[in-house]
C-alpha cells in the first residue's frame, strides 16, 4: 500500500462506487443467492471498495420490486452485505 493509499484509506476507510451491477463473477440482475451477493462483497472489500449502490438495469415494474425486495432482505440478513449495500442505483424509464 502506498503512502497516498494509507491515507485515503484512513481519511476515507475506502472507496464508494455509485453504479455496481455485481462482482466477482456475481451479476446482481440474475437473481443471486444470499452467498453469492456476499461472496461479491467480500470480493469488493478487498479491492478497498466499502460502500456501493446496486444497480438494477431497466425492467417491468414487478420484476424490479422482486429484486428490490431480495436484496432488501439478504442486507436484513447479513451485516457485510448490509454495511456494503447502502443503496440502489435504478436504470431505465
Amino acid at each position: 500500500m502506498t503512502e497516498l493509499d494509507a491515507a485515503f484509506t484512513a481519511d476515507c476507510g475506502g472507496y464508494f462506487d455509485l453504479q455496481v451491477n455485481g462482482f466477482g463473477g456475481v451479476d446482481f440482475q440474475r437473481s443471486p443467492s444470499l452467498a453469492e451477493v456476499r461472496f461479491a462483497c467480500e470480493q469488493l472489500l478487498l479491492c478497498r471498495m466499502t460502500r456501493i449502490l446496486a444497480t438494477f438495469i431497466t425492467c417491468d415494474s414487478e420484476g424490479l420490486r422482486v429484486k428490490l425486495q431480495r436484496f432488501e432482505e439478504y442486507r436484513r440478513q447479513d451485516a457485510l452485505i448490509r454495511k456494503t449495500i447502502v443503496g440502489y442505483h435504478l436504470e431505465g424509464p
